[in-house]
């Protein structure tokens, strides 16, 4: 599965820098990610269909957030969200989508408080799910003794 942490963090941190630059997440991207990790999972059978089924709920939950809010959070970040579930499984996920959440309402209280935003100011999602995604791979390898 080292491989798909990988692969995870190289499409997570290509996605949050055009996110970043262009506010967008693109289709192709999403695809490569998607087909990557679904191709790792076929070749090597570490999984069995639960993972992948329970993998993709956060997504879904996300992608309903989506709707119901009118793009409070966009829809190309819910579907980064719902392949990185299919890629690292529910748990992990889980705890991402969390721990983003968390980095963006810090960022968001911050700048609320000098002033620089308002309820209205929108922030790009997908640099937070990649900073806890970085964060999460610095603590197993600190917890490994690898590095």
């Amino acid at each position: 599965m080292i491989y798909q942490r990988f692969l995870s963090g190289l499409f997570l941190g290509a996605a949050a820098s055009i996110d970043l630059k262009c506010r967008k997440v693109y289709i192709q991207l999403a695809a490569g990610y998607f087909l990557l990790a679904l191709s790792g999972h076929l070749l090597h059978r570490e999984q069995g269909i639960i993972f992948y089924l329970t993998g993709i709920l956060p997504g879904l939950f996300c992608l309903t957030v989506s709707w119901i809010s009118r793009e409070g959070l966009g829809y190309g970040d819910s579907l980064m969200v719902l392949i990185c579930g299919l890629s690292l499984g529910f748990s992990r996920t889980v705890i991402l989508v969390s721990a983003a959440f968390f980095f963006a309402a810090l960022l968001s209280i911050f700048l609320l408080s000098l002033g620089k935003a308002d309820r209205k100011t929108q922030l790009p999602f997908l640099p937070f799910l990649f900073l806890a995604d970085m964060l999460w791979e610095i603590l197993f390898w600190l917890g490994s003794g690898a590095l």
